[in-house]
């Protein structure tokens, strides 16, 4: 008697290692497996497709809130199925609309169910209500406007918005207590001295380095930026200052940027593919721009 025989799990054996892997490697791509049977092993390839047919039958289904209305939403979404994920639309097959759907929860609850929105989501739209919904909810919009202060520090384009700041909408509409919480908050955090480098391939591509040079607090920090700005070209931005070694030149590729900063000390040192790699592709990015410091 084979040894196969006497304990079915070899039989699993290979089959537990290949799903792993494909499970491990592949989770959420499309691909293709291919199966050596052979033209005499047609009820091998025939067993094989149901099991297959089976594992589809219960891919997960995620349910996403589109209503009637949104029927491009739902085709865009739709791209992103997956042989083991597929999206569902409930709204859509019950011909629910938003108005519907509020009506619903306004029965259920005895509540009128405001629309959901996150204060840190660059894609809305922020029309007038929305600025005016930021009122009751003071701590998040101050949480907000750090989250967006650290992306301007590290870099003067890193709005929340494409054409605004979160900072600019909050004060010209005078949210005084989100103002008020976001000073404490910036007062009480630590802060650091940051050398940002980025070396600019393409118009939205770009390697990037944040060394944290040292940390202390916002006014000793303050105070070794100053004493370096004599060596550097100083802009302002924001209420932040920044110290270039050298400025980005617009409309040219490749280019590179070195500046100082002095921000929140969230950000750890870092670049994506080590120091080490970034240091070859920094010298030789300079070679290539010719891009000089600003100083002597």
């Amino acid at each position: 008697m084979s040894f196969r025989r006497l304990n079915p799990a070899f039989l699993k054996f290979k089959a537990w290692v290949i799903e792993t892997w494909l499970a491990q490697e592949l989770s959420g791509q499309s691909y293709r497996h291919a199966l050596g049977y052979n033209a005499d092993e047609q009820s091998r390839i025939a067993k094989s497709e149901r099991a297959f047919a089976e594992r589809e039958a219960e891919r997960v289904r995620v349910a996403f809130g589109f209503n009637c209305d949104e029927e491009s939403r739902i085709i865009r979404a739709a791209k992103y199925d997956t042989a083991m994920r597929k999206g569902w639309y409930p709204l859509s097959e019950w011909r629910w609309s938003r108005e519907r759907a509020r009506q619903y929860l306004k029965e259920v609850t005895g509540e009128t169910w405001q629309k959901s929105a996150c204060v840190y989501c660059p894609f809305n739209a922020l029309k007038d209500d929305g600025i005016a919904r930021m009122r009751q909810f003071p701590e998040q919009v101050a949480e907000a406007l750090m989250l967006e202060h650290q992306s301007l520090s590290l870099n003067p384009r890193g709005t929340l918005y494409r054409d605004r700041t979160l900072l600019s909408i909050v004060a010209g509409n005078h949210h005084t207590e989100a103002l008020r919480l976001f000073r404490m908050r910036l007062e009480a955090v630590e802060y650091a001295l940051y050398r940002v480098r980025r070396i600019y391939k393409a118009p939205g591509h770009a390697d990037r380095a944040v060394e944290k040079l040292t940390t202390g607090s916002r006014a000793e920090m303050i105070a070794c930026f100053e004493q370096m700005s004599s060596h550097l070209e100083a802009h302002v931005e924001n209420d932040i200052s920044y110290g270039y070694v050298r400025e980005r030149e617009p409309d040219r590729y490749p280019a590179v940027e070195e500046l100082f900063v002095v921000a929140p000390a969230a950000v750890e040192s870092k670049t994506r593919y080590g120091f080490e790699w970034f240091e070859a592709k920094w010298r030789e990015a300079l070679g290539e721009t010719g891009q000089g410091k600003l100083f002597d």
